[in-house]
Order: C-alpha cells, then structure tokens, then sequence
C-alpha cells in the first residue's frame, strides 16, 4: 500500500516562490498525520525535502516510528541531517559512487541501497527493495517531483491532500505533483472514491488512484 501526502493552498501550492512552506496546513493536519505516520511501514521523501526542510520524519511521540526512506541519487545528504539519528531506521536509496561517503554513512548506521547501474532509480524497483525488507505500507510525502516520479510509475494506491483555507499564488510557487503532467486531460490520472473530511481549518480529501 501506497500513499501519497501532501499538504497545499486553496490555489494548489505546496509552498510560496521563496520556497517557504511552514505551515501550510493547521496543527489539527499536522498531528493527523504524525498519526497516520505511525500507521505505516516506512515513509519516503526525496532529497530536496531534506536539504530544505532537514526532518525528522518521526511519528513526533503519536506511535510507532516509521522506516525512514530517501531517495538521493547523488548522495547529497548533509551528515548532520535530522534523519541521521537513531529514531528509527534510514535507508538510502542511491546510484552514487562516492565510497567515502557511503561508509560514513553506513558507520551511522544507514541502509544503503546503491543502484549505481542505473542513472535512474525506478519507483517500481524501489518498492520491491523495500517488500524485500519486509515494509508493506509506505507513505510518500514529497515533494512535487517524488510524488509525480511515483505516481506516473504507477504504484500509488491512495492520495491524502490536505486543503488550507489560504491563496499563496505565484507561478514560481510549487504544486504537490510536479514533473511534466500529462500532455491531455483524458490522459491524467482519476481518482476515484473520493473522501472529504474537515479537519481543524483544513480539509483532507482521500482517494484511490486509477
């Protein structure tokens, strides 16, 4: 099962043209989904959500934490990351050749997973690593490249995004599904079943992806 996040405007911005993006959604969503975390196997971002918002990527005290998954290419990720503690376990998935790099980061205790074959790393292959480990549930959150990267590989089942009562605009601002979108509107993706439930000054709407 896979999930994918994402908290934005009224307008469809998941942060403003400075890059600022705290908070979007109220306190209500935000412990909504530390719950919802705690309900998951894993949790993923890509390396961008890392190097500009360093998380924690934690359940923050409302249950279980999840596997900590990133996907980071070129091996980016700052050695003094939130990520890089012992709140739960991080595995990386990566194609980078850097070998001093990637030791230090196993001494820390990381998983890495090193594609270094491929320029690429396929969402499809990323979630049978993680079935191989045992992880059935994931949890993307973002951001806009991650999300689209997954669900034009197919392999989201579910959309969780949460509406804020506000307008950022700006077309230099971010929208939660990046990438290059479908070229026709009958070529975009459905959702169906669609769920809208208030929460706090928000709305989350939920549905499986088709």
């Amino acid at each position: 099962m896979v999930i994918a996040k994402a908290a934005m405007s009224l307008d469809g911005k998941i942060n403003t043209r400075t890059g600022d993006s705290k908070w979007i959604s109220s306190e209500v969503s935000r412990r909504f989904v530390h719950e919802l975390r705690s309900r998951q196997d894993a949790i993923l971002v890509g390396i961008n959500t890392v190097l500009i918002d360093n998380p924690r990527l934690t359940s923050h005290g409302r249950g279980k934490n999840p596997v900590r998954v990133i996907i980071d290419t070129s091996l980016k990720v700052p050695l003094t990351a939130n990520l890089l503690n012992n709140d739960a376990p991080t595995v990386i998935f990566t194609n980078s050749k850097l070998k001093v790099k990637l030791d230090v980061l196993r001494k820390c205790g990381v998983i890495i997973n090193n594609h270094s074959n491929n320029r690429q790393i396929d969402f499809k292959y990323i979630i049978n690593e993680l079935r191989k480990m045992s992880i059935y549930s994931v949890l993307i959150e973002g951001g806009g490249e991650t999300i689209a990267s997954a669900i034009n590989a197919g392999v989201v089942d579910e959309v969780y995004f949460f509406l804020s009562p506000r307008i950022i605009g700006g077309r230099c601002a971010l929208t939660p599904v990046e990438g290059q979108g479908a070229a026709y509107v009958a070529k975009a993706k459905r959702v169906k079943g669609m769920k809208i439930t208030k929460i706090g000054p928000d709305y989350l709407i939920t549905g499986k992806v088709s």
